[in-house]
């Protein structure tokens, strides 16, 4: 390693001395840019160098995320790894000769790369270093490794990392910003483990514009001299740093002006300082519920042994999102035990709600109480689910006397919570996301209904009046569903935050989505999250995104003509590159349909009067949008001038002409008159998942929806989307049972 020497940070000094210590799981947490990812790198190179045929295997969530993230930074470092060139530093050196150096000293000159399998192998010591995820879990559980990097591993089960602790011979990097009640913790308590812990600060090379924003969420409670209980936090606002009485050092005087100004500048953010300055584990500002503890399986089991009492029951009923059923044990005086029995979607199970509680040993008869969601009518048939499982399966269930928002969660946050973590995330994930929700920056007293559902702004969503940018959408704009159009009951704006952008190829139609990773897909089994779909999953469109399904429906006015029109004209073009030419044209003519006769139809006249004039001026002023999108993405030839031309001239004339026909009346009315059922069965379909590919990752606004009966919407021309619930009930249900009053 002569020809190579690293330009270091002591994160890099502290994990190699924890590999040569022989520690077999090294956790390394803290805030972000401390140089975690870029000293890992350093410390993988240097194990592949010395040790022929090295198997390393560098774990994420996802293939694409790994991929897209690990890999790409591997790349840069490998390209320019920070090496020593301590002339450089020193000033002997030019920016020119460095770069010179940095072109000789590139550290992919010591590997065979291959793209395909996303495999590096070292030249001379044969050792490799391979990118994966766990998108296939059974696949990584049969894994083996000599090394083993869990890169951000906030997705991964107790189960999993078991696996693969079992198939590692050598160590684990585990490399995290913390959060509580991971399963994590449990293990760093062993012998075998050690956990690192660094900040920004400890990395000198962190951008400084990236530390002056970290710097800018610290409070004044954070101030050092605060924090050691040298000054009051009070008096720290008005300390004289120019007489300077307790002889605060500069850096100490520099850090109380820029806890002052973050106050008076309203930047301050404890939680923000306390997960991306401190690196510690934190709780959101904005959670319902905090201070909840993680406990082990056989813990719970033992309590529940030396309760004199019988467990009760929480559900929540849900069909296509999960049902959540609950025990839960009280111990008499402010504690609660919650084991979580059931999450998961009525309709994704075989033999029903009622069978799967009796599975999971819910007991039957009047042994005990279950306590329900009131609002619990099948979907399918308006069945009252209550009635069909104490009398089907003789569970004894029964609606929760359940009060309001705040004196459910006043009660709640009184008590003390503990709840298994070793079994599942569900609760956990269900804590971490059960927050307050904010409209416009004001909290409204309510939770958020669901996981946050963040698109960007411009995503397009289905609605009864065509396609809508969420951020354009208004309270009470009916939204299509698997159900019919909803009236969208609140739009949420949810801030800047982390998105992911994906191209998804759906039977022959391409689609980008953008949003949360964790965002909910609906596919025809469950909802998964978005990052975690693939190859092969069916999600659920609107029929008419697809050109084929035109026939199946029955109007023979403008639609029928502007899609025979330009078949008739263009041939087989609509197959390939003109694919979302002809989509807009489907998605153009219905609106059409639907918009000008029942314009017509409510004004009781045929003429153009004010209204519909300005309808055809927007309608207009959309086709010039949409043609100059497809002028910026494909470069504008004579042929696809013709599709577009042909097109506005078309639908103008079919507009003008469709304006004199008498049958118009008709026609509206049947629209108005359609039942939500009746428009079910035309306007949804299933699609096949062929590709499913990376395209980058950012931070920008997000929007959600909150709509009527259904939690779900179409975004993109994609179906997307409580456990938290049914602790609620099985609590409330147990505080009317016990008379508990605090």
């Amino acid at each position: 390693m002569s020809n190579v020497n690293f330009l270091a940070t002591k994160v890099y000094e502290d994990i190699s001395k924890a590999v040569d210590d022989g520690y077999n799981l090294i956790v390394e947490e803290g805030s972000s840019r401390s140089s975690k990812t870029w000293s890992n790198f350093q410390v993988l190179f240097v194990q592949m160098y010395k040790t022929p045929n090295l198997r390393i295997k560098v774990f994420r969530d996802t293939k694409a995320s790994c991929y897209s993230i690990v890999e790409d930074d591997f790349v840069k470092w490998a390209s320019d790894p920070m090496l020593r060139k301590k002339q450089y530093e020193d000033g002997l050196i030019t920016i020119e000769e460095m770069d010179a150096f940095l072109k000789e000293e590139n550290l992919t000159r010591f590997f065979d790369r291959n793209k395909t399998n996303h495999v590096w192998t070292m030249i001379g010591s044969g050792s490799t270093l391979k990118f994966t995820g766990l998108d296939d879990e059974d696949e990584a559980m049969g894994m083996t490794q000599d090394i083993a990097w869990l890169n951000e591993p906030y997705g991964f089960s107790k189960e999993v990392f078991l696996q693969l602790k079992q198939r590692t011979s050598k160590f684990i990097l585990f490399d995290w910003n913390p959060k509580s009640d991971h399963f994590i913790n449990i293990f760093k308590k062993d012998e075998d483990c050690i956990t690192l812990y660094s900040t920004f600060e400890d990395n000198p090379y962190c951008p400084l514009n990236m530390k002056k924003q970290i710097w800018s969420y610290q409070p004044m409670e954070q101030f050092s001299a605060v924090l050691d209980g040298r000054i009051s936090e009070v008096d720290a606002f008005k300390y004289d740093s120019v007489k300077n009485e307790l002889g605060f050092t500069k850096k100490e005087l520099a850090e109380l002006n820029r806890c002052l100004t973050n106050e008076m500048n309203e930047t301050k953010s404890l939680y923000h300082w306390m997960v991306y300055g401190r690196g510690l584990a934190s709780e959101s500002p904005n959670k319902i519920y905090s201070g909840w503890e993680g406990i082990k399986r056989e813990k719970y089991d033992a309590i529940k042994r030396s309760l004199d009492t019988t467990p009760m029951y929480g559900l929540d009923f849900g069909f296509r999102n999960p049902s959540a059923c609950v025990e839960v044990l009280y111990d008499g005086d402010s504690s609660f035990y919650i084991r979580s029995l059931i999450y998961k979607p009525i309709l994704s199970m075989v033999s029903g709600l009622g069978d799967e509680m009796v599975k999971n040993r819910v007991p039957v008869g009047d042994v005990t109480y279950i306590f329900a969601d009131s609002q619990d009518r099948d979907i399918s048939n308006n069945v009252r689910m209550i009635n069909e499982l104490r009398l089907t399966h003789r569970l004894n269930v029964i609606p929760v006397n359940k009060p309001g928002y705040k004196e459910r969660f006043d009660f709640i946050n009184k008590m003390k919570i503990y709840y298994v973590m070793d079994e599942g995330d569900e609760i956990k994930n269900e804590y971490d996301k059960y927050q307050w929700e904010f409209i416009n920056g004001v909290p409204t007293e309510k939770p958020i209904k669901k996981d946050d559902h963040c698109f960007v702004g411009d995503t397009m969503i289905t609605t009864i009046n065509g396609d809508i940018k969420i951020k354009d959408i208004k309270v009470g704009d009916m939204v299509l569903t698997r159900n019919g159009y909803k009236k969208v009951l609140l739009k949420h704006n949810n801030g800047v935050k982390k998105v992911s952008e994906y191209s998804m190829l759906l039977n022959t139609n391409f689609v980008s989505l953008c949003c949360t990773d964790d965002h909910l897909i609906c596919t025809s089994k469950e909802w998964k999250q978005f990052t975690k779909l693939s190859k092969g999953d069916k999600l659920f469109l609107p029929k008419f995104l697809t050109v084929k399904n035109t026939d199946s429906i029955k109007e023979k006015g403008i639609l029928v003509k502007v899609i025979k029109g330009f078949i008739e004209k263009f041939g087989n073009i609509i197959k390939g590159i003109y694919q979302t030419v002809m989509t807009y044209t489907t998605l153009m003519a219905i609106h059409l349909i639907i918009k000008l006769k029942t314009l017509i139809w409510s004004k009781g006249n045929y003429t153009l009067d004010f209204q519909v004039k300005k309808d055809l001026s927007i309608t207009l002023n959309l086709q010039k949008n949409f043609r100059e999108k497809v002028q910026k993405r494909q470069k504008a030839g004579i042929l696809r001038m013709k599709v577009l031309n042909f097109i506005e001239k078309l639908l103008n004339c079919l507009m003008q002409k469709e304006f004199q026909r008498r049958d118009n009346v008709k026609f509206a009315e049947k629209v108005m008159k359609q039942k939500q059922s009746d428009l079910q069965n035309i306007a949804i379909q299933t699609a096949t998942l062929k590709q499913f590919d990376f395209v980058r990752n950012y931070e920008d606004n997000v929007y959600d929806l909150t709509v009527e009966d259904d939690h779900e919407y179409f975004a993109n021309g994609i179906l997307v989307s409580n456990c938290m619930n049914a602790i609620e009930y099985g609590v409330w249900g147990s505080k009317e049972y016990f008379g508990i009053n605090i």
